[in-house]
């Protein structure tokens, strides 16, 4: 099912991940509260680079984006 909405998008790539919603937040770089509100539909600014890293997030192999984000957690 490819997803039709931005609420769609969000949920669709964090349970097909596994990922709580704040691990999800913390991958893309904004606060918890604001994946919450984009999961409930309610109205908050998603850039457009976020909107792309939803998209190729939705189309990934589990395992390479588990590895790209225990690669990108090493560099903080």
């Amino acid at each position: 099912m490819i997803p039709e909405t931005p609420t769609e998008l969000v949920k669709g790539v964090r349970k097909f991940h596994g990922w709580s919603q704040a691990d999800l937040a913390e991958l893309l770089g904004v606060h918890v509260m604001t994946v919450s509100r984009w999961e409930r539909g309610l109205p908050h600014q998603m850039s457009m680079s976020t909107k792309i890293l939803l998209v190729i997030l939705y189309n990934a192999n589990p395992e390479v984006v588990a590895e790209a984000k225990e690669e990108a957690l090493k560099l903080r």
